[in-house]
This record gives C-alpha cells, sequence and structure tokens, in this order.
C-alpha cells in the first residue's frame, strides 16, 4: 500500500514490545524439559508423570524392563492399573508428596508386572504440578527386587534351621511371644522340648550324615503330628520344640508329647539302614499369658532334662521346683571340668570270677567320681555331662592309664595272685571312632609297663555300625599290639554275630537281660547258643549280671565258666579289690 498517495493517512505510529524475557523464558522452558525428559529416559529408574487424578500421563523408557509394557501402553492407565496387587492407596501416597515437599519419603511395595513376574520397588513421590516442565506428581520408582530377596534369603536363615527347614528357636521365641500377647479366648499356650534320646550314639557309630538325615526324618515324622497353626523347630543339635496356641487344657497337649514320643519310636530308614530311635520331652504351660517367652521355653527344656533324668522315653510336665534341679547339673557341669586337673576320679573294679574255682581271673575298671561336696557319684550322673561338654575322650584316657597302672602294680607286688589277671576297660564311641586310639593305648602300655596280652578293651555293638573297614583296620592294629578286643552287651545291638566274625572279638559277654531270665525258655536258647557259637569260634564268654545263686547254677549246666556281677563283689576301689585279691590261696590263669 502506497502510504503517502492516500489522502486519509496523516502518519504511522509504530508500537514496540520487549520480549526478550519472554523469549529468554520459553528458551529456558525448551531447555528444562530437553533436560528432564534426557534425565528421565536415559535413568534405570521408573519414572512417572501422573495427574492429580492417578493418570500416568507420561512414562520413560525402563518401564519396558521392569513393568513389561512400552511408555504409550502405560499412557493413560492409572496407579492402581500399572501396579496390580501392590496393596498401596495411591490417592494418600500422593497426598503424602504433596504434604513432604522436597524430601519425600520412600515408599516400598511389590506388584506383579506383565510378565506375571513379582517385582519389589522402592520409590518417592514428589508433588511438581508447578513446575511448567513437569505439570504432575513425578513417581521415581527403582527396582529392588534383587535385594529384597536378598533380604528375605537373609531374614529366613536367620529364622529357620538349614538342615530340616523348620523355624529355629529364635523364629519360635518370637512367635510364642506373639501368641501370649494375644487374646485366644482363654485357650493355653504351650510348648514341646523334645530331645532324641543317646542321639551322640548315632553320629559316634554312623557319622554326622547319617545323623543329619535321621534329624531330617525326625522332623517331618514331627510336622506330621501337628495340626494347622502348631510351630516346629529345632531348637540345636537334636532337640525339637513345638509350640501350641490353642491348645484346649493339659490333657491334650501330654497327649500330644506322648503321641509324638510313639511316632518317634516308628523305625526310620536311614542310608537303607533301619533305625529305632527314643526321644524324651519337657512340658510346659501359660494359662494366663504372663510368662516371657524365653521362661516358658526354658521350662520346657527343664523338664526335659528331668525325663532324661528319671530314665528317658518319657513327658514330664514342668514343675517350679525343676529350676532347682537345672541349675544344680550345670553347676555340676561346670565342677565336672576341674575334676581330672584336681584328681577327683576313683577307679572302681568289679571281679570277673571262674566259675568253677570261684577265683578271681580279672577285673572290669569302672569309673567313679568322688565330688568335693556330694561325695560318689556314679557314671550315670556325670558320664551324660562328659558327652555333652566333651570331657569324654580325656575321661576314658585317664581311666584306662590309672588301670593299666594298678594291674602292674598288682603283678609286682603279688604275681602269685594277679600275674595272670586281666583288666577289662570301656572304650566309648569316641575312642573307638578316634584317631588317636592306637598311639593312646600304645603309649599307656608303654608307661605303665603292663604287657599288652593284659589289657582287655570292651566296646559295643552300637559302637561298630558307621566306617566298619576304618574301624576293622583299627582294632586289627590293636590286636597286632597283642591287646584283646571284648564286644560288650552282646546279643542286645545289630547285627552281634556278624561283628564277632568280622572283628575277631576274643571276649563275649552277655547281657545281664538274657541272665535275668534264664528261667524262661527263650533266654535259656539264646545263652546257649551264644556258648556253643563261642566254643565253635574259640572265644571266651563273660555272663554279666550275676544275682542270685539259681543263676549262676544255671550257667555252669550250660558250660559257662566266666561271670562277673554283685554275687561275687560289687565294683570296688582299688585298696578293697587288693584285699580281694590277698584272699585268694592260689592264682588262677587267664
Amino acid at each position: 500500500v502506497d502510504l503517502q498517495s492516500d489522502p486519509n493517512i496523516a502518519g504511522i505510529v509504530l508500537t514496540a514490545r520487549e520480549i526478550g524475557d519472554r523469549k529468554a523464558a520459553e528458551q529456558q522452558l525448551q531447555l528444562s524439559e530437553a533436560r528432564f525428559k534426557a534425565l528421565v529416559q536415559n535413568s534405570s529408574d521408573v519414572v512417572l508423570v501422573v495427574g492429580a487424578n492417578g493418570t500416568v500421563r507420561y512414562a520413560s523408557p525402563s518401564v519396558v524392563s521392569t513393568m513389561g509394557l512400552s511408555p504409550d501402553e502405560l499412557m493413560g492407565r492409572t496407579l492402581e492399573e500399572a501396579f496390580r496387587d501392590s496393596g498401596v492407596d495411591w490417592e494418600v501416597a500422593l497426598r503424602s508428596g504433596h504434604d513432604q515437599g522436597e524430601h519425600p519419603e520412600l515408599l516400598e511395595f511389590g506388584f506383579r508386572n506383565e510378565r506375571s513376574d513379582w517385582i519389589h520397588m522402592e520409590a518417592s513421590v514428589t508433588d511438581l504440578r508447578r513446575e511448567e516442565a513437569v505439570g504432575g506428581f513425578v513417581l521415581n520408582a527403582r527396582d529392588v527386587t534383587e535385594r529384597t530377596t536378598m533380604m528375605q534369603r537373609l531374614r529366613y536363615q536367620s529364622t529357620h534351621d538349614a538342615l530340616t527347614g523348620l523355624a529355629n528357636r529364635v523364629l519360635a521365641a518370637e512367635e510364642l511371644g506373639g501368641m501370649l500377647s494375644r487374646n485366644a479366648g482363654g485357650s493355653t499356650v504351650a510348648v514341646i522340648s523334645l530331645d532324641i534320646d543317646d542321639f551322640k550314639d548315632v553320629n559316634d557309630s554312623l557319622g554326622h550324615g547319617a545323623g543329619d538325615r535321621l534329624l531330617y526324618a525326625v522332623a517331618d515324622r514331627i510336622k506330621e503330628s501337628l495340626a494347622f497353626g502348631d510351630i516346629a523347630a529345632r531348637s540345636s543339635g537334636d532337640e525339637f520344640v513345638v509350640v501350641l496356641e490353642r491348645a484346649h487344657g493339659e490333657a491334650q497337649v501330654l497327649e500330644l508329647a506322648d503321641r509324638l514320643l510313639s511316632s518317634l519310636e516308628r523305625p526310620f530308614d536311614v542310608d537303607g539302614r533301619e533305625l529305632t530311635v527314643t526321644a524324651s520331652a519337657g512340658v510346659a504351660y501359660d494359662h494366663d499369658r504372663e510368662t516371657a517367652a524365653e521362661v516358658l521355653l526354658r521350662n520346657a527344656d527343664t523338664a526335659m532334662y528331668k525325663a532324661k533324668q528319671m530314665g528317658k522315653r518319657r513327658s514330664v510336665v514342668f514343675e517350679p521346683h525343676m529350676h532347682t534341679a537345672s541349675a544344680d547339673r550345670l553347676e555340676l557341669r561346670a565342677d565336672l571340668a576341674r575334676a581330672i586337673d584336681t584328681e577327683q576320679f576313683v577307679p572302681h573294679y568289679q571281679p570277673i570270677v571262674d566259675l568253677l574255682t570261684r577265683r578271681i581271673v580279672g577285673c572290669e575298671a569302672l569309673i567313679r567320681w568322688q565330688h568335693p561336696q556330694r561325695g560318689l557319684l556314679s557314671p550315670a550322673v556325670f558320664v551324660p555331662l562328659a558327652e555333652e561338654s566333651g570331657l569324654i575322650g580325656a575321661m576314658g584316657e585317664w581311666m584306662m592309664e590309672r588301670a593299666c597302672r594298678d594291674l602292674s602294680e598288682w603283678r609286682s607286688s603279688m604275681p602269685e595272685v594277679a600275674e595272670a589277671m586281666t583288666i577289662s576297660v570301656n572304650l566309648t564311641a569316641q575312642e573307638v571312632h578316634g584317631e588317636r586310639l592306637v598311639p593312646v593305648v600304645t603309649d599307656i602300655l608303654r608307661r605303665t609297663g603292663l604287657p599288652a596280652d593284659r589289657l582287655v578293651l570292651e566296646v559295643t555293638e552300637s559302637n561298630l555300625l558307621s566306617d566298619t573297614q576304618v574301624i576293622q583296620d583299627r582294632m586289627q592294629r590293636l590286636r597286632e599290639l597283642g591287646t584283646r578286643l571284648a564286644i560288650d552287651d552282646f546279643g542286645t545291638g545289630y547285627s552281634s554275630l556278624g561283628y564277632v566274625q568280622k572283628f575277631a572279638f576274643d571276649v563275649l559277654k552277655i547281657d545281664r537281660s538274657f541272665i535275668e531270665g534264664l528261667d524262661r525258655q527263650t533266654n535259656r536258647q539264646i545263652v546257649t547258643a551264644v556258648l556253643d557259637l563261642a566254643r565253635e569260634l574259640q572265644v571266651r564268654v563273660v555272663a554279666e549280671g550275676i544275682e542270685e545263686e539259681d543263676q549262676e547254677q544255671a550257667l555252669i549246666e550250660l558250660g559257662c565258666v566266666y561271670a562277673q556281677g554283685y554275687r561275687y563283689s560289687r565294683p570296688v576301689p582299688a585298696a578293697q579289690f587288693r584285699k580281694l585279691l590277698i584272699e585268694q590261696t592260689a592264682p588262677a590263669r587267664a
């Protein structure tokens, strides 16, 4: 348009506005958007921009690997739809993101993704609705599945027994504490403490591998006997705990305890071998839910130890006075550690006699403990404690050396009576299975000067069950030293005849259980068969536990030559046994 030729236009007015700030703001916004997009697109974390209604408006590319969806597929979904089964109230979470400002708290949750994988996330919600580059809530979420799984695994390992998969004592105490704090309508909370009787014999005889497999089978047997909601735990070693929250009276708990003991007596198949075990149980109750969990567990343990002391294979209910006995047991165990160094052990000797001449031809060495406060204690009191504390090996070596030394002294001072005698020493399972046995015996014979053929080493059949070839070689080395071997409690074990042939024993000791029933035809036939076998193998037989004249007469009639028992003498100290030898007018050749 020609402005100059138009008479209506007198002039031109120009209006100008400064837009530098706006351009700079637009450039800054574009830069911020670009920076935000670059950050979220290259982040391994899931970044979602969510509207106030919880709908996803933006999703970073990382959602593909984490959630199994593309960003486009996620757009328009609500957080509830995106994180299925998370259990999170997202309306509350978004509100918290607004309230917490620049320092949002971390939110942990799990959800099932589109591939049906369970994913654990750690997330924060930040309110950036006023930021033009964002304009919404920003959810930053990190996949912590690996970390969470590891923590869960560590938690499981810290609360469960690795061998059996049962809860351990820590978890049992936690669960018991929860039960005691809840009101269960007046029902009784109870604990049953179970311990396998003489389990150490299984480990020593069959090896720890077989022992572990037996424990695994025992755990399964216990679980089978429980009702839903009851808790079975392995407390330690061969001890188990059962926790009951809704027991209806003591009678029901005792019935369960007895049922558990009966179930454990059914034979177990371990490595193709049939094993039979027994167990002892202690029961403790809390009717008013005022007892602490650890106290209730300890009460059950105390009752279980009482069951052991009463002969095992039974259940006992806790009574308050038992705590005194439990403390007494701990004190005795501490005293035992000092007994060897302070020479509190005392050997006793029980004669082995010739039934026809009534002369002493040998003796069995038996240990006693002369406790400074409690007096003379029998092995039944302290040997189990020695086995638990690991002192049984040192105790056995001490007893063997003392016995050999005493017989050497008798042989020197009264050769006409004692020169032909033998002395029998019992070997523990630890000694039989230990590599030190042969060197220890060799060294003791050297130090005491006792001829090897005067020492008889007694083993029980149960101690020969595992590592048969290793033990057979060890026994053969003892025979090469010149010592004699005896099998104790013959006839009560697993395969008596096979062991006699395999280990070439010199002496069979018939268990007292057969002697007590000699008036019964079955026992008489067993003893007759043992004597016939011994004559065939040229093995000496010693009948144990002779107390009555009719037992002695029956053995003589059957052709048994040697015996020991209270009929001839109780086990007596060395000085008293020496007097028994002096009373003999002539020696008896072994």
